[in-house]
C-alpha cells in the first residue's frame, strides 16, 4: 500500500514537471515569435511611405496663387472697421504678378488659371484668423459658403464666383444652395459684423489651392504650399 501512495505521488510529481516544462516551452516561444516587432516594423515601414506620399502630395500643387484689390497684387490692406461696411473686396489669381490687367474678370481670371494642368481638380479656399480684445484667437478655414456662419458677428464674409458669369450682367455672392462641385470661390468680401469692435488689428486673410483632405491638418487648418496671406489693418 505505502509503495502504491510513493507511486502515485512520483506519476503525480512527473506528471507535473511535464505539464510545467510545456508551459514554460509555450511561453519562450511565444516570446521569441518576432510578432510584435513584425507589426510594428510594418507600421512603421507604412508610416513612412505614406507620410513620403503625403509630401510628395503636397509639394505636387503647381500654382501660384496672390490676393488682389482692383486688380493689383497687394501685402497690407487699410480700411475702417464699422457695422454692415465693407472692409473690402479681394480676388484670388492664379499668379502673383504685380498687376493683372484691365479687361473682363473672367478672360483676365482664366488666362492664369487655365495655364496649369489638371486645373479642374483644384479648388480656391480662404482662411482668416485674428485676435479678439478677450485674448482669444479666432481662426477659420473657408471651403463654401457654410463656413462663414461661426464668424458671422465678428466679420460677415461673402464668397463670389466671378468666373461663372456673364460679362457685364449683375451677380450676387454665393449662397450654400448654390454651391456645387465646380463653383470657383474667386473673390472673398469682409463686411463689419456686430462684434468687429473687439477684433484687434491686424486681420490675417490668406487664400490657398487645394485638391483633397490631404492638404489639411487633423484640425482642418491648410498644410499646403500654394498660399498667400495679406494683413488688414485699420
Amino acid at each position: 500500500m505505502k509503495n502504491k501512495v510513493i507511486m502515485s505521488v512520483a506519476f503525480g510529481v512527473i506528471i507535473l514537471v511535464i505539464l510545467i516544462s510545456i508551459y514554460i516551452n509555450k511561453e519562450n516561444a511565444t516570446t521569441k515569435l518576432p510578432i510584435g516587432s513584425f507589426f510594428i516594423s510594418d507600421s512603421v515601414d507604412l508610416l513612412v511611405k505614406n507620410r513620403a506620399i503625403l509630401i510628395s502630395k503636397l509639394n505636387d500643387n503647381p500654382i501660384t496663387i496672390g490676393i488682389y484689390k482692383n486688380r493689383k497684387l497687394i501685402t497690407t490692406f487699410k480700411n475702417t472697421w464699422v457695422l454692415n461696411q465693407d472692409l473690402g473686396v479681394f480676388s484670388a489669381f492664379a499668379t502673383n504678378v504685380a498687376s493683372v490687367g484691365t479687361s473682363n474678370f473672367q478672360s483676365t481670371w482664366n488666362s492664369y488659371w487655365q495655364k496649369y494642368s489638371n486645373i479642374a481638380d483644384y479648388k480656391i479656399g480662404y482662411y482668416i484668423s485674428f485676435n479678439l480684445t478677450s485674448g482669444e484667437k479666432i481662426e477659420q478655414t473657408i471651403l463654401s459658403p457654410s463656413d462663414t456662419a461661426i464668424i458671422y458677428d465678428y466679420m460677415q464674409i461673402y464668397l463670389y464666383d466671378d468666373v461663372h458669369q456673364t460679362p457685364g450682367v449683375w451677380y450676387s455672392h454665393v449662397t450654400n444652395e448654390a454651391y456645387n462641385s465646380n463653383t470657383i470661390l474667386s473673390s472673398i468680401k469682409l463686411t463689419g459684423g456686430t462684434k468687429t469692435g473687439e477684433i484687434v488689428a491686424p486681420i490675417t486673410l490668406s487664400a490657398f489651392t487645394y485638391n483633397g483632405r490631404e492638404d489639411f491638418n487633423n484640425d482642418g487648418k491648410y498644410i499646403g504650399k500654394s498660399i498667400y496671406t495679406i494683413a488688414l489693418t485699420k
